[in-house]
């Protein structure tokens, strides 16, 4: 099988346990207030449903959460637990924020793609212009 030169990654970040963190707050912050309803029970119940919209906050979190980022040379490839979305390179700008953070995010959009913190900023500025998406600063 002939591998097709656009589908290299020319850069690859792994967000490793950043779905697990959401999930993790969620569940927290909802184990938190089930506590604070159990300690007060005449109104307990306004907390435990308060407890159900963090857990449900946190297991959308999870689903949503960016795992992986490819950059291709014609298009980005975002995958989340929920699974894997494209978009063309063209249609994106990389917004610098700060000294390493920067904001992928779709042209004409206040949506966000993925933030990547990268240790070298100057080769995340390299990569992503050579894959012809352009870099706005904040």
């Amino acid at each position: 099988m002939i591998e097709d030169p656009d589908d290299r990654a020319l850069y690859t970040r792994e967000f490793g346990s950043r779905p697990l963190q959401a999930f993790g707050v969620g569940l927290v912050f909802a184990v938190l207030l089930c506590g604070v309803g159990i300690a007060f029970p005449d109104i307990g119940i306004v907390f435990v449903v308060l407890a159900a919209a963090c857990l449900t906050a946190g297991i959308l979190g999870y689903l949503r959460a960016t795992k992986r980022v490819e950059l291709m040379s014609g298009r980005v490839v975002k995958t989340s637990a929920i699974g894997t979305r494209e978009y063309d390179n063209a249609s994106l700008v990389l917004e610098q924020r700060g000294e390493n953070v920067f904001v992928l995010k779709p042209r004409d959009s206040n949506s966000v793609v993925s933030v990547i913190q990268d240790v070298d900023p100057d080769h995340v500025r390299a990569v992503f212009a050579t894959a012809g998406i352009e870099r706005i600063d904040a």
